[in-house]
């Protein structure tokens, strides 16, 4: 039985009519869906708003169908703007992970037009603003725990004011914040306030622009990513790892081989050793051998997997 749907869909590509047209058929064929990829031109309706220039957004299936889906992925074909499908989350009250792709949206979701997803756990928004427009919303979600946001972000949202960038961050619903590709060159001194987060996930460039003072005395992992180009220096471990660092467990993972990282990776080693931190190093880089390297916008979910044992415990028994 079929339970997981992937529309082949990449961002800011316009899809063949033909093979959105068999798409609908598909998804109406099919029975109760658990995980479905789609793409944004498969969710507008027909019928252009010429008055305020916008797409009301709406998935092509009858009524009833896949109300049991808890994985939802939609990728936007661009900079056009889109409402919010505030039917959707009445139709998809099981909904647990709501990815956004490059999704632009021309006004704020608000809980009093928009029902909040009452199992919703997990976010992750790339490029688009959806990260800013649906920051309201959020907090009426009650289940919320994980937020990732990536890639460069609009809407202004900015890692470097005294204020964060989302108000959910710091609102002591979370437990796991990723930030990552966001190309930012300062982080604000409002990531010691996220006092519910237990864990933190970063790109190396943010994660070489914070220091331990950063960190709340409640966190429990940091998880750091490191690509083909970034210049790892040993220092950087060393500030996070200071005299006030909070956290015992670091991760990191690693998309393409790094020789910086390979310089320094021995005395990582020591030094965590040294302090009692727990290291551990996910080496990926077997995925671009075949072809297989996830992208940026994936990588939301990817941080996910490099959670400690008793973190991903602690996030099943909350969801």
């Amino acid at each position: 039985m079929v339970k997981t749907l992937v529309f082949p869909a990449r961002l800011g590509r316009v899809c063949p009519e033909e093979l959105l047209d068999v798409f609908e058929k598909i998804i109406n064929l099919v029975g109760s869906l658990h995980k479905l990829n789609i793409t944004f031109r498969c969710v507008e309706e027909i019928n252009y708003h010429e008055e305020t220039s916008e797409f009301v957004h709406v998935i092509p299936m009858e009524e009833g169908r896949h109300g049991s889906l808890h994985d939802l992925t939609i990728y936007g074909p661009g900079a056009t703007p889109g409402r919010f499908p505030a039917g959707m989350t009445a139709h998809f009250v099981h909904l647990k992970i709501l990815s956004l792709q490059g999704v632009f949206l021309s006004e704020p979701v608000l809980a009093d037009t928009t029902p909040p997803l009452p199992k919703l756990y997990s976010l992750i928004a790339f490029m688009g603003n959806a990260a800013i427009m649906m920051d309201d919303w959020l907090l009426s979600c009650p289940k919320l725990g994980h937020v990732a946001v990536t890639g460069r972000q609009r809407g202004g949202f900015s890692l470097g004011a005294d204020e964060p960038p989302m108000k959910v961050l710091v609102h002591g619903k979370l437990n796991y914040v990723c930030l990552s590709g966001l190309r930012e060159k300062s982080m604000g001194r409002w990531l010691a306030s996220c006092e519910s987060v237990r864990a933190l996930g970063f790109d190396w460039d943010l994660f070489s622009i914070c220091d331990a003072g950063m960190f709340h005395l409640d966190l429990y992992q940091v998880l750091v990513e490191i690509s083909l180009k970034d210049e790892v220096s040993l220092d950087i471990f060393e500030r996070s790892l200071g005299e006030d660092t909070s956290y015992d467990h670091l991760t990191v993972t690693l998309w393409q081989r790094n020789k910086s990282f390979e310089h320094i990776e021995g005395a990582l080693k020591q030094l965590c050793a040294e302090l009692e931190v727990t290291l551990v190093i996910d080496d990926r880089s077997r995925y671009r051998e075949h072809d297989e390297l996830p992208s940026s916008s994936s990588r939301g979910r990817v941080f996910t997997d490099g959670l400690s044992e008793e973190l991903q415990t602690w996030e099943m028994a909350k969801t």
